[in-house]
Formats: C-alpha cells, structure tokens, sequence
C-alpha cells in the first residue's frame, strides 16, 4: 500500500504528461489533423482540444467508479462463497466425528471440504487484492480528470 501513495504522484505526473502528449489542444494539432486518418474515427478518436481530453477523462473516471462496484460486487460474493464453505467444512468435520475419530482421518470428503475452504479463503484474498487496485485505478483517473480540469483552467487564462 505504500509503494501505492509514494507512486501515485509520479502515475499522475506521468498519466498527465500522457494526455497533455496525445491530447494537445486544437493549436498544436491543427497542421497534423489534416494528414491524420483511422479507420472508424468514433473508435480512436484522439481529442483536438482540451474539452474532448477533459470528456475523455471524466469518460475514463466513470468507467472506473464502474469497475470498482463489479470488483465490489464479485468480492461480496467470494466473502459469502468463503463462509459457506467454511460452513460445510465444519458440517461436514461434526458429521464425521459421531462416525468416530478414524472417519475424520480417513474421510476424502473432508479433505475436499477442507480444500475447498482454503480455496475460497484465497480466492477472498484475490478478490480484495483486484478490489483495491480498481479504487487505486479510480483515483489515477480522478487525479486525471483534475490535471485535465487544471490545464483547461490554465489555458483559459492564457
């Protein structure tokens, strides 16, 4: 986490300096739009000026938000799968222990329970290691659409 916030400066300086490169605003761009052509302009359409930047990253910021309530959402649903196997593996160990004490030693289905258990445990540990890159993967977007925000604010004065 903290490699995260020492780097998160040096991702928004170098995240900014991308969309100020491949975004410049309609000044810049203007002798090189004549000559640039794509074959379905709607599906990489680089902004000529800082507004389509400013759209592009507030696009870009939702799509985020989105992703981050999916991971959420996948990451709910491993937290219950967790519990559930959790439930059946201690179901299955009490089930096993009125059979005697060999049965749980002996019995396949408990080692499966058991395995199935430290699966769910780690899929849990996935699950909100993908659910805290998408937040992080928020924020660069967030800090994004500011710098975009702040240029567009400081070509205004200019």
């Amino acid at each position: 986490m903290l490699a995260v916030m020492v780097m998160r400066p040096f991702l928004c300086a170098l995240l900014f300096f991308a969309l100020c490169c491949c975004f410049p605003n309609s000044v810049c761009a203007a002798d090189d739009t004549a000559t640039n052509t794509t074959e379905d302009v709607n599906a990489s359409a680089i902004p000529t000026n800082m507004k389509e930047a400013f759209d592009w990253a507030f696009k870009a910021m939702f799509k985020a938000r989105e992703e981050v309530d999916e991971a959420n959402q996948h990451c709910v649903q491993a937290k219950l799968s967790a519990t559930k196997a959790a439930g059946l593996e201690k179901e299955a160990e009490m089930a096993l222990k009125k059979l005697g004490a060999e049965a749980v030693t002996l019995s396949k289905a408990l080692r499966d329970a058991r395995g199935a258990n430290n699966e769910a445990k780690a899929a849990v540990t996935e699950c909100e290691a993908a659910e805290a890159a998408a937040q992080q993967a928020e924020i660069a977007t967030l800090d994004a659409a500011y710098e975009v925000l702040n240029h567009v604010k400081t070509d205004r004065r200019s």
